[in-house]
């Protein structure tokens, strides 16, 4: 018997039964499926009926606690290496799928709006968001805790045309396209930078190697913990005897 705990940091959303699909093996190394064999005939000698039958409700208790465990780690140390720390909304974009003990499958992914995530963890190009042609990148405008431009502000602020415009200032060529402020009696001033289409991105997180950590110190003793639970409360079956 094998079980898996699958850690994926990739480009997933869940499928009809909840597991991840769409996973890529694009990535050399990126994704780690790690796996803990059983071998059922040596396992069996060393325990009785009962304790034999409780191996896989066992495992999958100890396989969610341990995938759970992972994902929180990872939502948690994401701050150590985002500046200012991650978003609730990116940390909410770590998921995971439990086990049964039918599937002895675990996964922690990421839910497919966040595919920014794959490029921190990566590394990559940085591409523009969802129905845009430009990156954002501020330059005179205020930023969230986060150190992000506050949620609608670019549509917010370009839709005021009596305070704003978006293209080049005139006579001014050689400034970049963006959201410019007006002014009456001096030159615009450049709010948000819209010139680029695409910018390299370093990997910073290293989430599959922080994830693999995690679960290779805990399951074990996580395991033996889940075992010794699921026995305290263990009824033999009733076998059939014979005809």
């Amino acid at each position: 018997m094998t079980a898996f705990v699958w850690l994926s940091i990739a480009y997933a959303e869940p499928g009809p039964n909840g597991y991840p699909t769409a996973i890529p093996q694009i990535h050399f190394g990126a994704n780690m499926n790690i796996s803990f064999d059983f071998d059922m005939e040596a396992t069996r000698k060393g325990m009785t009926d009962l304790q034999f039958d409780q191996v896989p409700f066992a495992t999958m208790r100890a396989m969610n606690a341990t995938i759970k465990g992972a994902q929180d780690f990872l939502k948690d140390s994401i701050d150590d290496y985002v500046d200012k720390g991650a978003t609730p909304w990116t940390k909410n974009g770590i998921w995971r799928k439990n086990a049964t003990k039918k599937q002895l499958y675990a996964a922690v992914y990421v839910e497919k709006q966040r595919p920014y995530l794959l490029t921190i963890a990566y590394g990559g190009k940085v591409m523009p968001l969802k129905n845009m042609n430009h990156l954002i990148k501020p330059v005179s405008q205020r930023l969230n805790k986060y150190g992000n431009i506050p949620r609608n502000t670019l549509k917010n602020k370009a839709s005021n045309t009596n305070l704003y415009f978006v293209g080049k200032p005139k006579g001014r060529n050689r400034r970049p396209y963006g959201l410019y402020r007006r002014y009456k009696r001096k030159a615009p001033q450049l709010v948000i930078d819209l010139s680029n289409i695409d910018r390299d991105q370093k990997a910073i997180w290293p989430a599959n190697r922080l994830g693999a950590a995690y679960i290779k110190k805990h399951f074990n003793k996580t395991f033996k913990k889940s075992f010794n639970q699921v026995m305290k409360t263990a009824r033999p079956r009733i076998r059939p005897k014979g005809f």
